[in-house]
């Protein structure tokens, strides 16, 4: 298995059922891939989390020359971003999510 998965990239391929991306986009991969279906889905951490796989966790990740991703696991970055700034959107992405959660805001400490 190839590893990485907090990664971005270029599509170089797509799908039918990625109409809304074009070849030469510029991309995040977010590698939770869940169910979609369950319960858990819509407000939480999915129960079925990885089963489906997750890139460079369960299959070929970001490591790889090309990596096969389903469509809605990828967010369009601004084309002029470079690949060294795009692959740290997922885990900012996670941290910024913490923060959130924790309601932490800019201030005075007390």
């Amino acid at each position: 298995m190839v590893l990485g998965h907090e990664y971005a990239g270029i599509v170089e391929d797509r799908g039918a059922g990625a109409a809304d991306f074009q070849e030469g986009d510029h991309v995040g991969v977010d590698p939770n891939i869940s169910c979609g279906v369950c319960f858990y889905c819509p407000t939480r951490p999915c129960a079925s989390l990885y089963k489906p796989a997750g890139p460079g966790v369960d299959i070929d990740g970001g490591m790889a020359q090309f990596s096969i991703v389903p469509v809605n696991q990828l967010y369009r970055l601004p084309s002029g971003m470079s690949p060294e700034r795009s692959a740290f959107v997922e885990p900012v992405s996670c941290a910024i999510h913490g923060i959130d959660k924790a309601g932490i805001k800019p201030g005075i400490r007390s």
